[in-house]
């Protein structure tokens, strides 16, 4: 009900705060798992780059009151998540549930699993740090399971600031792919190029 009622309240804002633009936004940061930079964020939603597609993150403070802005101390570019993955997948449901926003969540997944599918050609940290969950959740699992033993993919990982994380990462990306009740798999040999998995 709260997502609900505050939904309904942002479509009051108007076309300039509330655009369709920002509502891609507010759809896709109901589906990431940690994070995202303002230039990653725009080749998800804007992956050819038009200019009129283009986001920044000069938001109402009725719709950033939810969510987390934040630069760090060395100049990077910022980020942004919903405040609490809870308030993630609230607002998620919430928008799944209208007739006319379910489509914003759908075109926001595909969005994002694209993104993550064309880690060779952009190599972005959030694409590498959770693509293969994304597929793993989506049932992707086979798509998955060659990205995790794809050479290629864990040199991009290796390459990274703090690689340590995605090493931990890489651990345990594994056995959410073998735990798939509904769609196993077993990793394959580690492969230069693309390895077959069950989806």
């Amino acid at each position: 009900e709260y997502a609900a009622d505050q939904l309904l309240r942002l479509k009051d804002l108007g076309d300039q705060a509330w655009s369709a633009r920002v509502q891609k936004l507010f759809a896709l940061l109901t589906l990431i798992k940690g994070a995202i930079a303002l230039g990653e964020l725009n080749l998800v939603l804007n992956p050819h780059r038009q200019p009129e597609g283009e986001l920044d993150l000069n938001l109402d403070p009725r719709i950033t009151r939810w969510l987390s802005l934040r630069t760090d101390s060395k100049g990077a570019e910022p980020q942004i998540a919903f405040q609490h993955p809870r308030l993630a997948e609230v607002f998620g449901e919430g928008m799944e549930g209208r007739w006319d926003m379910a489509g914003l969540v759908k075109e926001a997944r595909e969005a994002l699993l694209a993104h993550c599918r064309r880690w060779r050609e952009h190599k972005a940290f959030y694409a590498l740090t959770y693509g293969p969950l994304h597929l793993i959740e989506e049932e992707y699992v086979g798509e998955a399971a060659a990205m995790l033993t794809d050479i290629a993919f864990l040199h991009a990982r290796l390459a990274i600031p703090e690689p340590q994380r995605l090493i931990r990462l890489t651990h345990e990306d594994f056995p959410r792919g073998c735990l798939t009740t509904r769609n196993a798999w077993t990793p394959q040999p580690l492969a230069s190029g693309r390895t077959s998995g069950r989806r």
